[in-house]
């Protein structure tokens, strides 16, 4: 846990031919401390992002090393346009944790889902920033929300931050049949709640993000219009985001649900 070399930094920045190169002592960023937890946002408002490193104290019985302490990275290089999208939810998380925001620029998809937290022990923005480089107009936003209807709006000026609030529509078949999955943020119990405009044969099933089956909760042959089902996870299961599907012969609804 605590080495008493340090592994050499990497700042990666990844090119439009889709390489990535090695820029850290370029950018003033090739420390030697060993970085333990690290958040990205935009501390100084400015429409760039900022890097915020925890580093680890290590073990130095000659005492030769640089002291451990938390060093803040202001951006001061980038200049292009970007565009900020902060989420409230109503019957998904309230700051649209697990929801999916994309962008389209110049016919170009950019996409990033709002997690929370992506390094150790850390929390980042609830707040999802786009860089746009030179593009002076975004096509479309669209918020695929957790346990809800996705929403999509159009011409959006770039640098500014909109805020985009859930509707609160249920999704629904073409058929109106419609699932709900509660909670959303899970950690040992789910409860599948579906309702069906006519009686015919259901499957109940959880996939992950990648499409993988993990597991076929229920197949009822003679199912009542309206049922719940309790499913009790494995403690094995990974923390992610997760696909709960109710399936007919002609229809499936999907709801997404996040195992803490």
């Amino acid at each position: 846990m605590n080495p008493t070399i340090r592994p050499n930094p990497n700042l990666f920045l990844v090119f439009e031919n889709g390489k990535f190169v090695e820029r850290g002592k370029d950018f003033d960023l090739f420390d030697y401390r060993i970085g333990r937890g690290s958040v990205v946002f935009d501390y100084d408002n400015d429409g760039d992002l900022d890097l915020f490193v925890v580093n680890q104290q290590p073990r130095d019985p000659d005492r030769t090393l640089l002291p451990a302490r938390c060093l803040l990275y202001r951006n001061d290089v980038a200049n292009g346009n970007w565009l900020k999208v902060e989420l409230v939810g109503k019957t998904a998380d309230t700051h649209g944790l697990g929801s999916r925001v994309e962008v389209m620029v110049n016919g170009k998809l950019l996409s990033t889902e709002i997690d929370g937290g992506s390094s150790h022990l850390s929390q980042n923005s609830t707040i999802a920033h786009f860089g746009l480089g030179n593009a002076t107009k975004v096509e479309s936003v669209t918020v695929k929300w957790i346990g809800g209807k996705p929403q999509t709006i159009t011409d959006v000026a770039v640098n500014q931050k909109i805020i985009i609030e859930q509707s609160e529509e249920k999704v629904a078949s073409s058929e109106n049949n419609s699932l709900e999955v509660s909670p959303g943020f899970f950690t040992d119990r789910v409860f599948i709640e579906y309702e069906l405009a006519e009686a015919e044969p259901i499957e109940l099933r959880v996939y992950d993000v990648r499409g993988h089956l993990i597991e076929q909760l229920a197949s009822i042959r003679n199912p009542v219009a309206k049922g719940i089902w309790q499913w009790d996870v494995a403690r094995y299961l990974p923390r992610g985001v997760y696909v709960f599907q109710l399936r007919t012969e002609n229809t499936t609804v999907s709801k997404r649900a996040v195992k803490l």
